[in-house]
């Protein structure tokens, strides 16, 4: 593998065999702006992406934080679990505390969320962009840094996911009857053409805006996330760190045979006891159409 410093190394060298020490014998200067320019031309447009501008849009509004902090507790509960780390004491590059590729990957994996409209490539991506640059990628602290995520980049990449994801709006919660995205989904995944369909016609560039405000996109998103977390099983009760652990550990599991959703398949959760530390929450989430008429005017 190659840090930044290597990577940028190896550009100098493609450079110099390309247009300096070539026919085409042009200056270093010259030789770096023509090779930019056509670069620029063959690259996908993402590989451009400016993850300052996009937590600037997506990630710093009063909304999308109102969202966040109210499902604090159950996404720490999911990032906690998954990023267990296997090192010794003090082997910081597979931390306990922080999340890996590793541990990410198979976050993604348990949850299902590969498809043919979300791919490897997407989420691995967003794991990418969530990542802090340090200043010496060769220290083992800088390297610790680089490759893992805090909890507040596990929040980024729950955003970017989001953005990413095809979801429901409130408008077709409520004509469907279902509480929540997670419901949503599912009962969708039932009906392989319609799936295929509500997929299709809201596909859209990435360097496009969802359909519906970011907040709302948020929610959904996460709503989808626990309830595949607790096997396809409602609860008007947080997360637990129990029922994170079992879903983990693939105890508890929500699978799709065929693109279909079949009862037999959903494992029930454990029961929990009055001894959790839990806190009661309202079904569907937070009142975020509230907040935003207190907040917010004309999002």
């Amino acid at each position: 593998t190659l840090n930044r410093e290597e990577w940028l190394g190896v550009l100098v060298q493609i450079v110099l065999t390309r247009h300096v020490a070539s026919e085409d014998a042009m200056a270093v200067g010259p030789a770096f702006d023509r090779f930019f320019e056509e670069l620029r031309i063959r690259i996908p447009g993402d590989i451009l992406h400016d993850s300052n501008a996009f937590r600037t849009a997506y990630c710093y509004p009063e909304a999308v934080d109102f969202v966040l902090k109210s499902y604090e507790k159950q996404l720490r509960v999911i990032y906690e679990v998954f990023a267990y780390g296997d090192g010794a004491i003090g082997d910081e590059l597979r931390s306990t505390k922080l999340m890996d590729i590793s541990e990410y990957n198979l976050l993604i994996d348990s949850l299902e969320m590969i498809d043919q409209w979300l791919t490897a490539r997407d989420v691995e991506q967003a794991f990418a962009f969530c990542r802090m640059l340090v200043i010496d990628e060769t220290s083992v602290k800088g390297r610790a840094r680089l490759l893992q995520l805090r909890f507040e980049d596990f929040l980024e990449v729950v955003v970017r996911i989001a953005f990413m994801k095809v979801l429901p709006t409130d408008a077709e919660l409520e004509a469907s009857g279902c509480q929540h995205a997670g419901d949503f989904l599912a009962k969708l995944s039932e009906r392989p053409e319609a799936e295929k369909k509500f997929h299709e016609e809201r596909l859209r560039p990435l360097d496009e805006p969802p359909s519906q405000p970011m907040a709302h996109q948020v929610r959904h998103f996460v709503n989808w996330m626990i309830y595949r977390v607790r096997g396809g099983v409602d609860s008007d009760r947080d997360l637990t760190s129990k029922e994170a652990e079992n879903f983990r550990k693939g105890i508890v599991r929500m699978t799709r045979q065929e693109a279909s959703v079949d009862d037999s398949e959903v494992v029930n959760v454990p029961q929990q006891t009055e001894d959790d530390d839990i806190e009661l929450v309202r079904v569907g989430g937070p009142d975020l159409a509230k907040h935003e008429a207190e907040t917010v005017s004309g999002e």
